[in-house]
């Protein structure tokens, strides 16, 4: 039983980290491309590849681990919110080792000329991963049941349309200013 404590303390402390590191890269992410400054792009991919790298990953993988064997031992394996959150933390997890960290070290790497839009496009694969992310720690955290997490996909799905259409919008106003 002290096996079980101290699993799910160190669950609830991986948790309790990767939703600070996670806070911490939607900061960078959002104050990146403020005003077209090529240098805080740069910047930002680095510090942002680093946060993933050394931050986040570690703390999804052990709260995964955490989350499947406790799940494994309790019986709630085929629960909504066990395979929503492991299956939105593992594509985070692929889609920020395999594409967008080492877009962001290659964008570092890069001459200055042609950085920056490398640094944009591996900071908007960072955002996609840190949206996974959110879902999987908002599974983790609602625990929903099936018929919850179908209402849920319907919420995200029509809010995902509204901001692509608001961008949409947005863009095609300022194209015609």
């Amino acid at each position: 039983m002290d096996l079980m404590i101290a699993l799910e303390f160190a669950g609830i402390v991986a948790a309790l980290a990767w939703m600070g590191a996670a806070a911490v890269l939607g900061l960078i992410l959002l104050s990146a491309d403020r005003d077209g400054d090529d240098d805080a792009v740069l910047r930002a991919a680095a510090e942002s590849a680093l946060i993933s790298r050394r931050g986040i990953r570690p703390a999804m993988s052990v709260t995964l681990l955490a989350l499947v064997v406790l799940a494994g031992i309790g019986g709630f394996v085929s629960e909504a919110w066990v395979l929503l959150s492991g299956g939105l933390s593992l594509t985070a997890w692929v889609v920020a080792r395999r594409s967008a960290e080492p877009a962001c070290d290659k964008a570092i790497q890069m001459p200055h000329g042609a950085a920056p839009f490398q640094a944009r496009q591996a900071l908007r694969l960072l955002r996609g991963s840190l949206m996974l992310q959110l879902g999987a720690l908002a599974a983790l955290i609602l625990t929903p049941g099936w018929s919850e997490a179908a209402l849920l996909a319907g919420l995200a799905a029509c809010l995902g349309l509204a901001v692509a259409l608001a961008r949409g919008m947005g863009e095609g106003a300022s194209d015609a200013v």
